[in-house]
């Protein structure tokens, strides 16, 4: 296993940063009944997967991180539970690799990340974190006071937008990629209410104009019960 400096210190910033979220929300932080200002669309076309992400903290992406508590993780997959076709070594062979990433709702860009290589995949265990920034590339959006929306491991120089730039619900603002602290590529998306993604507190999104269906062949990728997995997420 191979981790770089700056993931090690992102991870304990990250850490440190916990008990500040709680005090400065009065311990007091939004559970599932908490509902974002704004509605989203989903940040992608066509049908992709939830692997982690919900409300409840069984299948919550990190509900020890206060940030990324109500995140969601998307990627593509087929009925078999496979996410790529191919050599896995290859970033090119998994299916979402390289898709559109939109704007999940209209807003402003107030903070791009931008300096990040595509990681390799994790493969048969073999786990290499030597990312720039754990989040990889990555755009923030203002959607609302106290609401932003953070799209994570986005592809290499694949940014669309610029800060202070308005962007509209469905415009395309980059490419699905593998940067940052990942396992394969996949779409990060979450809300926070402020602009520190270290200091912030996630937010439940509240999705629109969405299905959500059993995915076929998700045994194979996720031990967990499938069942309880489609009450939980919401996209």
């Amino acid at each position: 296993m191979k981790i770089s400096k700056q993931v090690v210190f992102q991870g304990i910033k990250q850490i440190l940063c916990i008990p500040y979220i709680y005090i400065k929300h009065g311990f007091k932080l939004p559970c599932d009944n908490y509902y974002s200002r704004v509605k989203y669309q989903l940040p992608f076309d066509g049908e992709w997967t939830v692997v982690n992400g919900g409300c409840e903290k069984k299948f919550s992406h990190s509900w020890g991180v206060p940030t990324q508590r109500y995140a969601y993780d998307f990627l593509i997959m087929d009925d078999n539970g496979k996410t790529n076709q191919g050599n896995v070594a290859e970033l090119t062979s998994y299916a979402c690799y390289d898709k559109n990433v939109l704007a999940p709702a209209d807003g402003v860009v107030v903070s791009i990340g931008n300096i990040c290589d595509d990681e390799k995949p994790f493969i048969n265990g073999s786990m290499e974190a030597m990312a720039k920034d754990i989040r990889g590339n990555f755009i923030l959006i203002k959607h609302a006071e106290k609401e932003y929306g953070f799209l994570g491991h986005l592809k290499p120089q694949s940014i669309e937008v610029k800060i202070g730039q308005k962007v509209y619900r469905g415009e395309v603002v980059a490419k699905c990629g593998n940067s940052g602290n990942t396992s394969e590529p996949h779409i990060h998306f979450h809300l926070q209410d402020g602009i520190g993604f270290f200091t912030s507190m996630g937010i439940p999104i509240t999705f629109e104009n969405i299905r959500v269906i059993k995915k076929k062949g998700y045994e194979n990728y996720d031990v967990r019960i499938v069942s309880d997995l489609q009450k939980s997420a919401q996209a």
